[in-house]
């Protein structure tokens, strides 16, 4: 399986990464959502979100690539408390 990770906090998503490979899972980590623009056609099986991003918003992300026709399932992540 292949995840996009778009967190923009680096500790968190080393661990992240790191805790995905250990059970098989590729996953290949941007930080900002306008970079991972350019990475969502790459034949990734899930898409990991977090909401709070710098720029582009983690939502402002996923609507645009609904509205280009990207059917990707998304896992949105967010350290929002409500």
């Amino acid at each position: 399986m292949r995840v996009l990770l778009i967190e923009d906090e680096v500790r968190l998503a080393e661990r992240t990464v790191a805790n995905l490979a250990r059970h098989g899972v590729i996953c290949e980590w941007v930080p900002q959502a306008e970079d991972a623009l350019g990475f969502v056609a790459d034949g990734f099986q899930v898409l990991v979100v977090d909401i709070g991003l710098p720029g582009m918003s983690g939502l402002e992300f996923v609507r645009s690539i609904r509205r280009s026709g990207v059917a990707t399932p998304v896992l949105i992540l967010t350290a929002r408390g409500s």
